[in-house]
């Protein structure tokens, strides 16, 4: 006899190559998101373009794991490669720049003029803003994204302040 808890837990995992990401990966996860209820296409957005970074900068010869786990009312994301590539470091100084200057940290990631952002740079605000939070190992090995479920859209915000705000860092197991 199975307790509620027990019935609310769901894992899934994946490994490929980061070659066949798009075809084989992101059918099923999206999939196993649906499945959790609520407008997923949010969080789909934010762990399909984590999942696709890290396979261009991993390499095609890469393999890549992800593994869902959702426990209650909360859902984690862990994406890793065996090649060390995910720009975390990049990320989290590119984020803090900006959170760290007042002109900026009140704005929207949007309304920054467009010469301040690159193309890397719209796909780190696809990545953060439906997640709760982002837990990168420096190395660039390990992506832990985290989400609430239902997955809602209502809840967040693009102001640069709580964007870096959900960028944690993590190095020999210890967060930072």
């Amino acid at each position: 006899m199975k307790t509620k808890l027990e019935k609310r837990i769901r894992v899934r995992s994946w490994i490929t190559e980061a070659s066949a990401c798009s075809q084989k990966l992101l059918p099923e996860l999206q999939e196993f998101l649906q499945s959790l209820g609520g407008n997923s296409i949010f969080a789909d957005l934010a762990i399909s373009e984590a999942i696709r970074l890290l396979c261009r900068q991993s390499g095609q010869e890469a393999y890549i794991s992800v593994r869902a786990l959702a426990i209650g009312n909360d859902l984690r994301v862990e994406i890793r490669t065996n090649r060390g590539a995910f720009p975390a470091q990049a990320i989290k100084n590119r984020i803090q720049s900006f959170a760290e200057q007042a002109r900026y940290r009140k704005i929207s990631w949007m309304s920054l003029n467009e010469r301040l952002l690159q193309q890397k740079s719209r796909v780190i605000r696809r990545i953060l803003m439906p997640a709760e939070s982002i837990l990168m190992n420096v190395d660039g090995e390990k992506v832990t994204l985290y989400f609430r479920i239902p997955f809602t859209h209502s809840h967040s915000s693009d102001r640069i302040e709580d964007l870096a705000q959900k960028v944690h860092l993590e190095k020999n197991e210890v967060i930072y």
